[in-house]
């Protein structure tokens, strides 16, 4: 099982789509295949029984926050499972902070988590995750 950070903030319309996400049992990256493949090659990394969590990072000296944390429940990444014609993946969301985000401490290393999606691998995060999670 792996764990996994995605933004929900999206360029260009300037728009923070975590409710949306949350309200529709879905993730989906904000940009378009083209412009960043790495980031679609990672979404299908993702796989049913992964931890998912809506985050924010804008910048390496912020605190990572947590809008919400779910469980994957889509076997693929699909356009019948996303949003805007994007492919996407179901998720059942389990804890929704989206009201009010929950701030973890992160490191300044370069793991991704300004990125709009990314695995984690910080064992503090991790902790943190699962403990929101109330496991």
């Amino acid at each position: 099982m792996a764990v996994w950070g995605i933004g929900a903030y999206f360029l260009g319309t300037e728009e923070d789509k975590s409710k949306e996400f949350v309200k529709e049992n879905r993730i989906i990256i904000g940009y378009q295949k083209e412009e960043h493949p790495e980031y679609y090659k990672m979404l299908y990394s993702i796989k049913p029984c992964d931890i998912v969590f809506i985050k924010a990072r804008y910048m390496k000296n912020k605190p990572l926050k947590v809008k919400a944390i779910g469980i994957v429940i889509s076997d693929k990444p699909s356009v019948e499972n996303g949003l805007y014609g994007r492919e996407g993946i179901k998720v059942k969301w389990i804890k929704d902070f989206t009201d009010n985000p929950i701030d973890l401490e992160k490191g300044n290393d370069n793991d991704g988590s300004t990125k709009s999606i990314y695995q984690e691998t910080d064992s503090n995060i991790l902790y943190n995750i699962a403990q929101l999670l109330n496991l």
